[in-house]
């Protein structure tokens, strides 16, 4: 793996965002699933949890600041603002990153996260 340019704060808002989802959203024995990879110049992470996945036509949505899927309003029991995958958005697109989000069969949801692999290693804080 190359290494990626991200500062350490970002890099740990970002993955304890998904992460906290994918634990709340999943069920209690469930199985969370988070694979590295390289794909071209970009390293990827993906995590997929064995959750209710997020309904097609809210999917695009979740990373709209404030935005709710009503399903998920009626299962959490801390609350919660919305901000969560916003923010992990903007953060990675901060970085020339990317936030995808797919459902996954049979049931479940599938996170990727794209960072560019930074070329040259002497200013970078390694992520991989």
């Amino acid at each position: 793996m190359k290494p990626v340019l991200i500062a350490e704060h970002d890099f740990e808002r970002v993955f304890t965002n998904v992460l906290e989802n994918a634990l709340r959203y999943s069920p209690e024995e469930g199985t969370i699933r988070v694979a590295l990879s390289m794909v071209g110049d970009a390293a990827a992470v993906v995590v997929e949890d064995q959750g209710a996945g997020i309904p097609e036509a809210d999917i695009h949505k979740v990373t709209e600041r404030f935005y709710r899927v009503d399903q998920a309003r009626r299962r959490r029991k801390d609350g919660g603002h919305g901000l969560g995958l916003a923010i992990v958005k903007e953060m990675l697109e901060m970085h020339d990153g990317t936030l995808e989000l797919s459902n996954v069969t049979p049931h479940g949801l599938s996170v990727r996260i794209t960072l560019p692999a930074e070329i040259d290693e002497l200013n970078s804080h390694s992520l991989f």
